[in-house]
């Protein structure tokens, strides 16, 4: 199941540094973890049913989580056949200042078992912007060309939009000291979020029906969704198997992480 959210304008998702207005005048805006979604979808399940048991339940209604499952979430772009999910750039894909192009970054054993990163220098940053699934798979089986990485990262997809204000005190009368900027962020031109839905994403579906609207990070903005009755890890599947062959063949593989990930400790349990 996936659901595909289209927001009606900028989208407000506040970094984890605290802001408090008078003493900072910056707020950054982020792109959202799973729990924010989930909080989304949780709230107007909660809504729309009216508090209802059964709502409640799917809703994990005062407990740390619901019963349903994000198995992720996605930037979607779609313009004629270019239609699918983008993801984040991996980070060693990099550029460096006074170096044209992006390049790999491979990890260099140095002495008693440490290593560097280096590429084309040792001094670099990764790149950004994203990447289709396609040219994801294409990584992920050590396809995908170093001469031809410029041309298929995209960094338009997604920008932060900033907006400034300044507090209102009685009377409508602004206050000294009180003024700041927030970031926002905008999609772009056919563009939207993909939600991939796990365990009980039918239930969902049935609360919130075909489409509608959600609010959505902060200052109660509004976006709308749209239901699809499509596995979205069917091809994902298909493709693993490709990569499997290719991970036997070399006898390495690259570990891609999608959705944020935490690790209790250094081996990774």
């Amino acid at each position: 199941m996936r659901i595909l959210i289209e927001p009606n304008d900028v989208l407000l998702f506040r970094e984890s540094k605290p802001f408090m207005a008078g003493e900072g005048h910056l707020a950054r805006s982020v792109f959202p973890l799973p729990q924010v979604i989930a909080g989304a979808i949780r709230s107007k399940i909660l809504v729309d049913s009216n508090f209802s048991d059964e709502a409640k339940k799917l809703a994990g209604f005062e407990k740390d989580e619901p019963e349903f499952m994000i198995l992720g979430h996605f930037l979607f772009f779609k313009d004629g056949k270019d239609e699918g999910e983008y993801f984040s750039t991996p980070l060693d894909i990099t550029k460096a200042k006074g170096i044209d192009g992006y390049f790999f970054v491979k990890p260099l054993k140095v002495w008693n078992g440490k290593f560097i990163f280096s590429g084309k220098t040792i001094h670099f940053k990764s790149v950004g912007g994203y990447l289709s699934y396609d040219r994801l798979i294409d990584y992920l089986k050590g396809d995908l060309n170093e001469n031809e990485l410029e041309d298929v990262v995209r960094d338009d997809l997604i920008r932060k939009e900033s907006r400034v204000g300044i507090k209102l005190g009685n009377g409508k009368i602004t206050e000294e000291g009180y003024f700041y900027k927030a970031e926002f962020l905008r999609f772009n031109k056919n563009v939207k979020l993909s939600v991939w839905l796990g365990e009980n994403g039918e239930k969902v579906k049935d609360f919130l029906g075909e489409s509608g609207l959600i609010k959505l990070g902060g200052e109660s903005r509004f976006a709308k969704f749209t239901f699809e009755d499509k596995n979205p890890l069917s091809k994902l599947e298909k493709d693993w198997d490709e990569i499997k062959e290719e991970i036997n063949r070399t006898k390495r593989f690259k570990l891609y992480v999608a959705t944020p990930l935490l690790i209790k400790d250094g081996k990774g349990r």
